[in-house]
């Protein structure tokens, strides 16, 4: 992928707003990690900013969303090993309520929606990938 063609998804990412999407605020490049691979090129999402890298170093991709505090992952709270130990007999975890689950899916499928009307592709749609901020959010 051209240091280009990434910019570009990084910026449709950043204009993506939608209660159900995490907001992307900034994407760069870094050499920090010192990684020893090749990397052509740089980006970040500011036009102005784009540099081309040496080749002696990977550049990593850093991407910075926002913050929510106290927030855990759908599998954190309903997939949990820890929660099924509690329950010796149990070789699956407990169900989820029907009324809340029925707020998940109405939640995930109006992201999915969102991003598929913006143009884009939704690839990592996992239990780990998704966090609840709040009730049932």
């Amino acid at each position: 992928m051209s240091s280009q063609e990434a910019f570009s998804a990084m910026e449709k990412w950043r204009q993506m707003k939608h209660p159900n999407v995490v907001s992307l605020r900034e994407a760069f490049t870094t050499k920090a990690f010192n990684d020893n691979c090749t990397s052509p090129q740089s980006f970040s999402l500011s036009p102005s900013r784009h540099i081309a890298e040496e080749r002696s170093l990977t550049t990593a991709l850093m991407m910075v969303y926002d913050f929510h505090p106290n927030s855990i992952t759908l599998e954190e709270e309903h997939l949990n090993p820890e929660m099924m130990a509690m329950t010796p007999r149990r070789k699956s975890p407990p169900p989820i309520p029907e009324r809340l689950l029925w707020s998940y899916i109405t939640q995930i499928a109006n992201a999915i929606k969102a991003i598929h009307s913006s143009g884009m592709a939704l690839r990592g749609l996992d239990p780990s990938r998704i966090i609840l901020t709040g009730k049932n959010r």
